[in-house]
């Protein structure tokens, strides 16, 4: 197991609990539970629960 599979393996979403997984940009945290996506803000991962961002309002953008 990497480091990485560890870590989503005890992070959760510090709104609804549900399980963490890196998004396909690499460039942020997908809960799929309640659709929030936490970013990375100069390297680190900003899991505010008022810095997440809709999902949807995300994927509008690309």
């Amino acid at each position: 197991m990497t480091v990485q599979q560890e870590l989503f393996e005890i992070l959760a979403c510090p709104v609804c609990r549900g399980a963490l997984e890196m998004a396909p940009d690499r460039e942020s945290v997908l809960c799929r539970a309640c659709s929030l996506r936490y970013l990375m803000n100069g390297g680190s991962l900003d899991m505010r629960p008022g810095h997440a961002v809709p999902r949807e309002n995300q994927e509008e953008g690309r």
